[in-house]
C-alpha cells in the first residue's frame, strides 16, 4: 500500500491533491492497493456519501467534487445500461470507398454534465471525453469497443436501442473476424448500417429477449429522460414523469408496473394507484409516450423514498432537480404556498429548477447562489407550520384563516367499523367510491351525514375523514 495515513480514530486516503476521511477504527477497515484504484474491505458500512460495501471491494470515484466508493460495478453496469438507453448510440461509419467501416459508441450531453461522461470514462477506464457545444464520450477503438460490447451482452439494453446494439455487434464481429475485407462482407455491414438508428423500419425483438428492469437501470433512465417538475397555477404541484419513444410501448407498461409494484410493497392498494401513461404527437417528430404521476401522497411515499435510497448513485445534475423536488414537497407540507414568503422562496427554487439550471439558459436566475437559496428554504422550513390538522382531519390554513378545500376526489378518507377500528384508508374520495362501487356523491354525502353507514360485503362501515399533515392535490 502507497499514500496511505492510518491515524487512531480515521484513515486518510491521499491520491495526488485529494483526501477522504473515513471515520473507522483500526479493525474496521483493510485496503489495497491495485492499478492505482483503491480497494476496500470492511466490516460495517459508513455512512452518508462514503458508503463502502459490507465486506466487499470498492474503487473510490468522483461524485459531485467528493472522492467516494463505487459500491458495486454491478450496479454502475446496470445504471449505464438505462443511462445508455436514454442518451446512447450506436454508430457505423462507412468510408467513401465503401472498403472499411468505422464503429463508434456515443454518448452526448450538455456540457454542464460532463462530469457524467468523465465518470463513466473513468469508471470503465476507456473511450475519450470531448466538449465543444456539447459534451460527448466516444469509443472507437476496436478493442474498446469489444469489451464495451461484452458489457451490454450482459447487462441488456431494455428499449429499441438494443436491436441497434444487436446489429452493432454483428456487423463489428463481422468485420474484425475478417482478415479481408470483402464485397460480401462490407454489404453485410452496409445492410446492417442502413436499417440502424433513424433508418429502422423493423422493430421486432428476438424471440429469447425479456426486458429486465433494476433499481439501478431505472436511475440511469431516469436520470436521461426523467423529469422532475412543479405545476405553479396549481399551488406548486409536484409532477414526476418518463418520456420516451411510442416504439418502446411494450418497456413503457413494463416501467409503469415497477413503480406499481413498489407502491404496493409500501400497502398501497392496486386499484387506487394512479400512474398515467400517455401517448401524445410530436409535430415533425415520432409520437411520444410519457408516464405521469402527480398523485402527491404516490410522490411523497413511493417516488422519493425510492430514489433516496439511490441517492450515492446520482451522478448528472438532475440529481439537483430530485432535491429542489423534495424541498417543495416539504415546503408545501408546511403550507408556504398561502404566505407571501413561501411563494417568494417557491418561485426562486424553480427559476434554478431543470433548464433553467443550464448555464445556456436564457431564463435562469443568478441574483442568488444555490447556496444562499438552500438557506433561505432551511430557514422556512425551521419556522412553525402555517397548517394546522382540525381533530376531523380537515386542514386549517393559519394565515388565510380558513379550511383548505381541494375539492372532490382529494380528501383522505377511511372506511371504519362500528367500533371505530381502520378497515381501509383511500388518498381520494374518488378511491374510496371505486372500491365502495358507487359515485363519487354517495361517500361525499356520507361525509357530511356524519354517522350514515355504507355497506360492503354485509359488512357495515362508516366512511371518515383521516387526519394528514399534508395536501395531497
Amino acid at each position: 500500500m502507497k499514500n496511505i495515513n492510518v491515524c487512531n480514530k480515521a484513515i486518510v486516503f491521499k491520491n495526488n491533491c485529494f483526501y477522504l476521511t473515513i471515520n473507522l477504527s483500526r479493525s474496521d477497515i483493510s485496503a489495497t492497493n491495485f492499478n492505482n484504484k483503491f480497494h476496500f474491505s470492511t466490516t460495517r458500512l459508513v455512512k452518508d456519501t462514503t458508503k463502502i460495501i459490507n465486506n466487499g471491494d470498492s474503487a473510490l470515484t468522483q461524485v459531485a467534487g467528493k472522492y467516494v466508493p463505487i459500491d458495486n460495478l454491478d450496479n454502475f453496469y446496470s445504471w449505464l445500461a438505462g443511462f445508455t438507453d436514454a442518451e446512447g448510440m450506436f454508430y457505423i461509419k462507412l468510408t467513401e470507398s465503401e472498403k472499411n467501416a468505422v464503429f463508434s459508441f456515443k454518448i452526448s450531453l450538455h456540457v454542464d454534465d460532463v462530469s457524467v461522461l468523465e465518470f463513466i470514462q473513468k469508471t470503465l477506464g476507456f473511450g475519450k471525453v470531448y466538449t465543444s457545444e456539447k459534451a460527448s464520450f466516444i469509443v472507437s477503438n476496436q478493442k474498446e469497443l469489444k469489451n464495451l460490447i461484452d458489457i451490454f451482452s450482459k447487462y441488456n439494453l431494455n428499449t429499441t436501442k438494443h436491436l441497434n446494439f444487436l446489429g452493432f455487434k454483428k456487423a463489428f464481429e463481422l468485420y474484425t473476424s475478417s482478415k479481408t475485407k470483402s464485397l460480401e462482407v462490407m454489404e453485410e455491414i452496409k445492410h446492417i448500417k442502413n436499417n440502424m438508428n433513424k433508418l429502422r423500419v423493423e422493430f421486432v425483438f428476438p424471440q429469447d429477449y425479456k426486458i429486465k428492469l433494476n433499481d439501478y437501470w431505472v436511475l440511469g433512465f431516469v436520470e436521461g429522460e426523467g423529469s422532475f417538475s412543479i405545476v405553479k397555477k396549481n399551488n406548486y404541484k409536484l409532477r414526476f414523469s418518463v418520456g420516451q419513444s411510442s416504439k418502446d410501448l411494450n418497456l413503457m407498461e413494463f416501467l409503469k408496473g415497477y413503480f406499481i409494484n413498489l407502491a404496493i410493497a409500501k400497502g398501497f392498494n392496486e386499484l387506487d394507484i394512479a400512474i398515467g401513461l400517455y401517448r401524445s404527437k410530436m409535430k415533425n417528430y415520432e409520437d411520444m409516450l410519457s408516464i405521469d404521476i402527480r398523485d402527491s401522497n404516490f410522490i411523497e411515499n413511493v417516488i422519493i423514498p425510492f430514489f433516496d435510497n439511490l441517492s450515492h448513485s446520482w451522478r448528472s445534475k438532475k440529481y439537483l432537480d430530485f432535491q429542489d423536488f423534495k424541498f417543495v414537497l416539504n415546503l408545501r407540507n408546511k403550507g408556504a404556498q398561502f404566505t407571501e414568503e413561501g411563494v417568494e422562496v417557491l418561485d426562486l427554487i424553480l427559476s434554478q429548477m431543470n433548464n433553467n439550471r443550464l448555464s445556456s439558459s436564457l431564463c435562469s436566475n443568478n441574483s442568488i447562489t444555490r447556496e444562499q437559496l438552500i438557506l433561505k428554504i432551511e430557514d422556512l422550513l425551521n419556522k412553525p407550520s402555517n397548517l394546522e390538522i382540525k381533530e376531523d382531519g380537515r386542514i386549517f390554513i393559519k394565515n388565510l384563516n380558513k379550511f383548505y378545500n381541494p375539492g372532490k376526489g382529494s380528501t383522505k378518507v377511511g372506511l371504519f367499523d362500528e367500533n371505530g377500528n381502520l378497515e381501509n384508508s383511500f388518498d381520494s374520495i374518488t378511491a374510496c367510491a371505486k372500491h365502495l362501487g358507487v359515485s363519487n356523491d354517495v361517500v361525499s354525502r356520507t361525509l357530511i351525514n356524519k354517522g350514515k353507514p355504507v355497506s360492503l360485503d354485509s359488512k357495515v362501515l362508516f366512511v371518515k375523514r383521516i387526519a394528514t399533515n399534508t395536501i395531497s392535490k
